[in-house]
């Protein structure tokens, strides 16, 4: 998964719309029938991208995946971003 965003503004109303726009329910992992709280802190890196400081959950293979995903965001965060950390909690349950 790959995406781009340009921030306008602050940047960080933007940052928690394309983190909860693009982080998604692994579908291998929702086909296995496996549910986990994922908390992942990211940080803006000198370079503008997101770069992962800490994960946990319950399931190695769910903190696995999301750290992937954060990983192949693409964007070019502003300047009054960078160095930041910023946190996020995602609930991954399989739908019944």
């Amino acid at each position: 998964m790959t995406s781009t965003l340009s921030f306008a503004g602050n940047g960080e109303n933007a940052l928690d719309r394309l983190m909860n726009r693009k982080i998604s329910y692994p579908e291998a992992l929702s086909m296995k029938g496996i549910e986990a709280t994922v908390r992942v802190t990211v940080r803006v890196n000198e370079t503008g991208t997101l770069e992962v400081i800490s994960i946990a959950s319950d399931s190695p293979e769910m903190s696995k995946a999301v750290k992937k995903q954060v990983e192949n965001l693409n964007f070019s965060a502003p300047t009054n971003l960078i160095g930041k950390e910023f946190n996020y909690s995602f609930k991954f349950q399989v739908q019944q």
